[in-house]
């Protein structure tokens, strides 16, 4: 295992040594229990329970001002207690012990306050009930396992009424987008090595009424891509972790096509990466993580955007490079960048539009990269390549997007592309 992917390794093992967080409804939460419990004992990691009493989704009221009578929500709060504790005897009973677990109840509307707990103790999992997923409830606003999703930063695992165990058959999705190798390896840190893993890709020939050849031709070409990109992406993820992969190139809609090979696969669970869209879209279209959870028979886990510093090391890792036109990601992309290649020994040009081509140095060490959103400039501070006592700083303002290239384990350049041309930090040594 290469250094870099150890490195990704750890870093997920350290999200997931976090605590495991169970929310526990009035139902569908009788699974979720138990499967929160036995993976957290399974993984080694502390458990906390969390349950909301909330007023009836269609009133549109504060509940911290109780329009209600308090007295009601403190009773529907006792009586909740004593459900989750019957639970939590039967369980230990059973041979699950949880007698030690910090029980929450808490009063509020249901995805908010579950979000906020999930926050209060940096969970890096939350565990709930696939819940109802019917037309009457998305219209009214009670798919509250999607709704809690789309307000954290931690992956949800939605536990399925069958579930008995931690899952051992997992289908992951695969679009070669960042946001589902992310996904995938997030997903990998959750299992052990027994686990069997089907990777599945699937994707739509072109749709035309007339045969030709052309297309046929590129459909051809695509399947054939796609079988060789998903075997590149199955390499990556083996650095990860060892568990049996196998890869799957399947043809049809996404969504038919992942929950048949679930179904195939005898799968308990379903791993999708998570992207923000609007309102309307998730109402009237939904995305494939929203279908996944409405149509799966099994658990389905839904994994967050990564953050932006992943999002470029894995880009790197898949593509060779990382493209970003969104200046609120640019502080982040230059703080991790010169993180990963402090003192690392680079040369320094300006691609000018007016004045072409210039180096400004060569043989400093790179000290540091920040980007200030109040001016809009980004600074590069270097060191010289002797004692390191002479600093120079070089400023870029009129800034158009960042794009870092390299490899899965090395950054080779920095790119600023700017309204006077471009920037470009070329590193030097091995």
């Amino acid at each position: 295992m290469t250094a870099a992917a150890e490195a990704r390794r750890n870093s997920h093992e350290a999200r997931v040594g976090r605590q495991i967080l169970a929310a526990i409804g009035p139902s569908h939460s009788t699974r979720a229990l138990t499967i929160a419990a036995k993976m957290a004992r399974r993984l080694r990691r502390p458990l906390a329970l969390v349950s909301v009493v909330s007023p009836p989704t269609l009133f549109d009221f504060d509940v911290e001002q109780f329009a209600l009578n308090p007295w009601q929500f403190e009773q529907q709060r006792a009586e909740r207690l004593h459900e989750l504790h019957a639970q939590i005897r039967a369980l230990s009973a059973a041979g699950t012990p949880l007698t030690e677990t910090p029980i929450g109840v808490l009063i509020g509307k249901t995805p908010a306050t579950i979000a906020e707990a999930a926050s209060a103790i940096d969970s890096s999992l939350l565990v709930m009930g696939i819940g109802p997923h019917a037309v009457r409830h998305r219209l009214f606003g009670e798919e509250t396992t999607l709704m809690t999703a789309r307000q954290l930063a931690c992956p949800v695992l939605a536990v399925s009424d069958d579930a008995v165990d931690p899952p051992r058959h997992v289908v992951i999705g695969i679009d070669f987008s960042v946001e589902s190798i992310h996904a995938a390896i997030t997903a990998l840190a959750l299992l052990t090595a027994e686990t069997q893993v089907h990777l599945v890709h699937a994707w739509k020939p072109i749709a035309t009424p007339l045969p030709l050849s052309a297309l046929r031709e590129s459909d051809a070409a695509y399947a054939r891509d796609a079988a060789e990109r998903l075997r590149e992406v199955r390499t990556l993820l083996g650095r990860t972790l060892t568990v049996h992969m196998e890869a799957h190139v399947r043809e049809g809609p996404v969504v038919r096509e992942l929950l048949q090979a679930a179904r195939d696969a005898g799968a308990d669970l379903i791993v999708s990466g998570m992207r923000g869209v609007g309102g309307l879209e998730r109402l009237f279209m939904g995305s494939v993580s929203n279908a996944l959870l409405r149509g799966a028979s099994c658990s389905v886990l839904l994994v967050p955007e990564p953050d932006i510093s992943t999002r470029c090391e894995l880009s790197r890792a898949l593509d060779g490079h990382f493209v970003d036109a969104d200046a609120t990601h640019w502080p982040g992309v230059l703080e991790s960048f010169a993180r990963r290649n402090h003192m690392r020994t680079a040369t320094f040009e300006i691609d000018d539009h007016a004045l072409g081509a210039q180096r400004q140095l060569s043989g400093y060490r790179l000290l540091g990269a920040t980007y200030d959103e109040r001016d809009g400039r980004a600074s590069l501070m270097f060191a010289d390549g002797g004692e390191g006592q002479s600093h120079l700083t070089h400023g870029i303002g009129g800034i158009q997007s960042i794009a870092v290239s390299g490899s899965a384990t090395r950054d080779r350049a920095l790119c600023i592309e700017s309204d006077y041309g471009r920037a470009i930090l070329t590193l030097l040594d091995p």
